[in-house]
């Protein structure tokens, strides 16, 4: 559909310039430099830290849109290690967990961005978008209500947990959108790839010296902090105790059927496997499709390392319908493939998973039971493995869930959702599919380069991971693509074609 924005607003809004790989690294290091503050006074003072993140960036976001994004995507990505190094400050564990939140406060600070943005271009957009934007609203207003529910149904601070989960995707999605009208792609581009090293860089020195990594990053008080009000019973006394207590059967097969392979995953600089696993999966992706060999061939031995199921299926998957697409262009044998595969993976992994009774399944089905039990839905925050109820009866009555079943939801991020908003998940449902659906008119358009497939193929796959994975709608999972694909549908708009892909 042919649509033009004025020339005014143009003039405006996308004066960006071609920016280099050094730019990228100057604003990424003034990011982590400038983020330190934040921490080490959240710390010691508890909300009063928070003032300098809010002033750090609203200034951002007036000053310089580059450095705004890269303060966001270090935040996000980094803010465990932070942490971390912060701990000997803190004397108050609720300032941990004060600091925990510091990436969902980053992003809703820096969504305000969208709003004057958006009221500038929305006019001159097709009425799709207008369409994708009123579904979006509509799953916000439903994720309101079921938070209320949830406040009355659980503690205050389980439904704040989840409520943050659904809303920053969606926010991320705006800011993806926004910056996509305002800066370079090319910016973007080596953002990633700076973050990719950075993540690779970790994972090595993880690997290799570990004992070094976590005593310089004090990784057992971070789990220590992590574990109270959870865990009582546990407490990491020693490195040494710690890598023993993070070491798992590679691909965490469980049940009758699982290997007797135990090793370290790298947990990444935000002490989380999963988390890890999905953001290198991401940076391998996008490094595939710009085709930036360092970058993917640096994160792709580490994803096996890893060894995250989700991830790692969803990464060589996703490599091979892309590749396999960009011999053909044949869409349509594409979409035959796409729903073949990820119909294989979710029976394969299902059935797998009655048979070992595997936790993930058994979360899943429980989501099932209890949302055919209520359909209308238990509330945001009622449920599931971050929520404080839901922890405690997954870890104390865990081997009767396995024998008997389950009837509420958790480890699965369906499981999750359809427990907890129930009939309310339809709204999300529909909103997906337009959205997916406006990803794939827009890489399968006969200009654009094959490579940018792997987009909607992903966003697929995120869906059949939520079967077995809470992670997957988690920030570590789903949000960098939901902001990507956000950047990819602003630049299209903005001049009615696809950015040609940078070589």
């Amino acid at each position: 559909m042919a649509f033009s924005i004025p020339r005014s607003t143009q003039e405006t809004l996308f004066s960006g310039r071609p920016q280099s790989l050094m730019r990228a690294v100057l604003f990424m290091a003034l990011a982590i430099v400038a983020l330190i503050p934040h921490f080490l006074l959240t710390a010691g003072l508890g909300a009063v830290g928070l003032i300098w993140l809010v002033l750090l960036t609203g200034g951002a976001l007036l000053v310089s849109y580059e450095f705004a994004f890269a303060l966001l995507i270090v935040n996000f990505f980094l803010q465990n290690a932070f942490i971390a190094t912060a701990i000997p400050l803190i004397e108050d564990p609720d300032h941990f967990r004060l600091m925990l939140g510091s990436n969902v406060v980053s992003v809703f600070l820096t969504s305000t961005i969208g709003i004057p943005i958006w009221m500038r271009v929305r006019r001159g957009l097709p009425p799709e978008v207008n369409a994708l934007m009123r579904w979006l609203t509509y799953f916000c207003i439903v994720i309101v209500a079921y938070t209320a529910l949830g406040f009355a149904a659980a503690s205050s601070a389980s439904a704040i947990t989840y409520m943050r989960i659904y809303f920053v995707g969606f926010l991320m999605l705006v800011i993806g959108i926004a910056f996509g009208f305002r800066m370079d792609l090319r910016y973007v581009l080596n953002i990633v790839r700076v973050l990719a090293g950075i993540l690779i860089v970790w994972g090595v020195i993880e690997f290799f010296f570990p004992y070094d990594l976590y005593r310089v990053f004090r990784a057992v008080d971070f789990l220590n902090y992590k574990l109270i009000g959870f865990i009582d019973v546990i407490n990491i006394s020693s490195i040494a105790e710690y890598i023993r207590y993070e070491t798992n059967s590679y691909l965490n097969l469980s049940g009758s059927l699982g290997l007797d392979i135990d090793l370290l995953r790298p947990r990444g600089p935000n002490f989380h496997s999963i988390s890890y696993a999905y953001a290198l999966v991401f940076c391998c992706l996008i490094g595939y499709i710009y085709r930036f060999r360092v970058v993917m061939w640096g994160c792709l031995p580490l994803i096996f390392l890893v060894g995250a199921k989700g991830p790692l299926i969803m990464n060589m998957a996703t490599l091979f319908l892309a590749w396999s697409y960009g011999r053909t262009r044949n869409t349509r044998r594409l979409i035959t493939m796409l729903a073949t595969a990820i119909g294989i993976y979710a029976v394969v992994g299902i059935l797998y998973g009655i048979y070992t009774q595997d936790y993930h399944v058994t979360g899943f089905l429980g989501g099932i039971r209890g949302f055919l039990k209520n359909p209308l839905g238990h509330g945001v925050g009622v449920g599931g493995n971050m929520s404080a109820a839901g922890e405690q009866e997954t870890l104390t009555d865990f081997q009767y869930y396995q024998n008997y079943g389950a009837d509420y939801g958790f480890e699965s991020a369906l499981g999750v959702m359809l427990y907890q908003l129930g009939i309310g998940s339809i709204v999300f449902f529909i909103f997906y599919g337009r959205f997916w659906k406006s990803i794939w008119r827009l890489v399968t358009a006969p200009q654009t380069d094959p490579r940018l497939i792997v987009i909607p193929i992903v966003l697929a796959f995120l869906v059949a991971n939520g079967i077995f994975q809470e992670e997957a709608f988690s920030p570590a999972g789903w949000v960098p693509w939901l902001m990507f694909s956000g950047f990819l549908l602003a630049q299209h708009w903005r001049t009615a074609k696809l950015p040609i892909v940078v070589k």
